[in-house]
């Protein structure tokens, strides 16, 4: 399997992003109706419609995992897979049983836009009530409504977003409070809303004017905002083909999260099924690659690697079937499928000496080579 390489964002141009979100619309849609199929596996013993609804998830499993759109989730979430010690995209599988729903997108710029809307829309707001917070301005729809739009740099915008994160710098936000606090002193022209104290004068009860303190107040927060601005300017990488505030960022950060609460969605209502689905899976693969190395006379008591069996007709849809498992699982699998079948013998065996019809079951005794007079494990 290669190693995964993800495609930076801050490449992507228009029309990337385009095609990307209708990758994540499809796989979204394929999320979705993988739903009702794992129910009804539950459901049904008939092992031909179970056998059809299998091949019904497993194909829409490969659509997905084959994507751009789920390549892009992966990478908006930085999901972390390593398989046989190298990064690897991860299985679906393994997001179904490992996505956290405080997990959000990782995105390294501001996407939003600022507005001034105008005193209708705004006196909504001011109402501060549950459903004024919930209105959400269309703003193709709402254009007379706006009055300006704020074009923030978007090195200081995320400045100002990691000073309001107090888990950045826990005292660099005290100071932004501070800051907020001297500008609203200044803005209702009220110096009684606070007081201070020199620590060396409290016994004394002397207490300074705030002017005594602000200038400190904004010296410091100036010093941690400026080293903040620094970090960003040096580090931020921005797009380069698109605008970082081009109103598709949004449709397609907004589609990774869609994806995320349409997984989840499995991970809570269908959790027990789509085990019973791997279960399955992985039951079904195992066996059909012991059966594939007998007949192709390879080593059948370990797991076959790529490349051999790409060497043989059929064996290249093993291995990617293999890589959607995981190439670590899947050597424990097949140890443990070879272990409870009692197949390993001490005694060297070739394949080509005997070579099972592909009519008959494999377990069948009389199908098997002649093991000797007993089987240790």
């Amino acid at each position: 399997m290669e190693p995964f390489v993800s495609y930076p964002f801050e490449e992507y141009s228009e029309e990337d992003l385009k095609e990307r979100i209708v990758s994540l619309e499809d796989v979204i849609e394929q999320v979705g109706s993988m739903l009702p199929l794992l129910k009804h596996l539950d459901q049904i013993e008939d092992e031909e419609v179970v056998s059809t609804l299998k091949e019904a998830i497993r194909t829409r499993i490969n659509k997905i995992e084959e994507s751009t759109g789920f390549e892009s989730f992966v990478q908006a979430f930085q999901i972390k897979f390593f398989d046989n010690g190298e990064s690897q995209r991860p299985p679906l599988a393994e997001i179904i049983y490992n996505l956290r729903s405080d997990l959000w997108p990782s995105v390294k710029w501001p996407i939003g836009k600022q507005y001034i809307y105008s005193n209708e829309l705004e006196e909504n707001y001011e109402r501060l009530t549950p459903e004024s917070n919930k209105r959400i301005v269309d703003i193709k729809k709402e254009i007379d409504k706006i009055d300006a739009e704020i074009i923030i740099n978007p090195i200081h915008e995320l400045t100002i977003e990691q000073l309001l994160n107090p888990v950045r710098s826990p005292r660099a936000f005290e100071f932004l409070k501070l800051f907020l606090l001297d500008k609203v002193i200044e803005l209702r022209k009220d110096e009684n809303m606070v007081k201070t104290s020199d620590m060396n004068k409290v016994k004394n009860n002397q207490y300074d004017e705030w002017e005594n303190v602000k200038y400190k107040i904004n010296s410091q927060f100036e010093k941690y905002y400026n080293s903040i601005y620094s970090d960003n300017k040096k580090n931020l990488k921005l797009p380069t083909k698109i605008d970082c505030r081009h109103y598709l960022w949004k449709d397609f950060f907004d589609k990774t999260i869609e994806l995320r609460d349409q997984i989840l969605k499995i991970s809570r209502e269908c959790k027990s099924d789509f085990t019973k689905y791997m279960r399955i899976v992985e039951n079904d693969l195992t066996d059909e690659i012991f059966q594939f190395s007998l007949l192709n006379n390879i080593d059948a008591w370990t797991l076959p690697s790529a490349r051999q069996l790409q060497k043989y007709k059929g064996g290249a849809g093993l291995a990617k079937r293999i890589n959607a498992i995981g190439l670590e699982k899947m050597k424990d699998l097949y140890n443990t499928y070879i272990k409870d079948n009692k197949l390993k013998s001490q005694k060297t065996w070739n394949p080509s000496e005997q070579k099972p019809s592909t009519s008959k079951n494999i377990w069948d005794p009389d199908n098997l080579p002649n093991w000797g007079d007993e089987i240790p494990f």
